[in-house]
């Protein structure tokens, strides 16, 4: 292969790839996060937990052992072969400290951060009458990591103010989207679920927003908010991962604890005092613009495949 360097991405099954192991040339992998479901305790299927009920001994709780044997080898391989293949990279990059140091808990590895960036052109200001109406957006998945029960609880928790829940998503688990569903039925809220809609209509749901929530667990970065910024949204997110680098308080949204009355104390703030929350969602475009503009993140991105040649002794051919 012609190339002067590799340059590595997840995939949907190995959060690392092999392929470093495989190449005589430089390789720097960009990793977004570890894979989550084998080191924390949070996901439903977390391979090292035990149902301790399942060791009385039947001919079930032998099935159910067995089977668990299985799954703690299969995640022993997997663990071991991630671990390996990420330190045959020459670098790799990150997109938060906090997930540095998750990256360095998981799998023994410095990594540096090269933040990512919002397409502030493609996530444009968008107009917004004076007045509240009342809307909430959040976007994203709709998995267990994303919280969004915890998210319609405490967007009911901030009372009137809120007339509609918007939730934007690009993937829909079916079991979870049932549980927040009810949720949705139990605290009286309206909850308007849409899902793989087009950048247009992504745009559309920031414009019809007065307020962007978000509150996933242990997010890595947390670039939807951002991009809802850009677009001159508030936004209230509790104070968890990546989240804590990317919303500061007071400057492009409230931040708060993993709280339901708390978050939604913050919410009907905003609500209630419209003009407070206009100026924040201007304060947030400016926010984005200066702090995490795209350009940025293209220069870090190719500083670091330059700094990686260089230590191998040679020069891109383009540059």
């Amino acid at each position: 292969m012609d190339l002067d360097i590799v340059l590595a991405h997840p995939c949907q099954f190995f959060r690392v790839p092999a392929i470093a192991q495989h190449l005589d040339m430089p390789s720097v992998l960009y990793l977004q996060e570890p894979n989550r479901w084998l080191y924390e305790a949070t996901f439903d299927d977390f391979p090292w937990a035990v149902d301790a009920a399942h060791r009385i001994l039947r001919p079930s709780s032998i099935l159910k052992f067995v089977e668990e044997l299985t799954r703690v080898e299969q995640s022993r391989i997997q663990v071991g072969a991630e671990t390996a293949w990420i330190h045959a990279f020459d670098e790799v990059l990150v997109n938060s400290s906090f997930t540095r140091e998750s990256v360095l808990r998981a799998y023994g590895r410095l990594s540096r951060v090269s933040p990512l960036g919002i397409d502030t052109e493609r996530f444009r200001l968008q107009e917004r009458p004076e007045h509240a109406r009342g809307n909430v957006l959040s976007v994203g998945a709709l998995v267990v990591e994303k919280n969004a029960e915890f998210l319609v609880r405490a967007v009911a928790a901030a009372g009137p103010a809120v007339r509609r829940f918007t939730w934007v998503a690009n993937y829909v688990n079916d079991r979870y989207r049932r549980v927040v569903e009810g949720a949705a039925t139990e605290a009286g809220i309206s909850l308007d679920l849409r899902c793989s809609v087009s950048d247009d209509d992504l745009l559309r749901s920031c414009a019809e927003a007065d307020v962007f929530v978000y509150a996933p667990r242990l997010e890595p970065f947390g670039l939807a908010p951002l991009e809802a910024n850009a677009t001159g949204l508030p936004a209230v997110a509790v104070a968890e991962g990546g989240v804590r680098e990317t919303i500061v308080d007071g400057v492009n949204g409230t931040v708060v604890e993993h709280d339901e009355a708390a978050f939604g104390a913050a919410v009907a703030a905003l609500l209630d005092d419209i003009g407070h929350a206009r100026a924040l969602g201007a304060s947030a475009r400016e926010h984005v613009v200066e702090r995490w503009p795209l350009t940025r993140s293209i220069e870090s991105v190719e500083a670091n495949l330059r700094s990686v040649l260089a230590q191998r002794g040679r020069t891109a051919v383009d540059e």
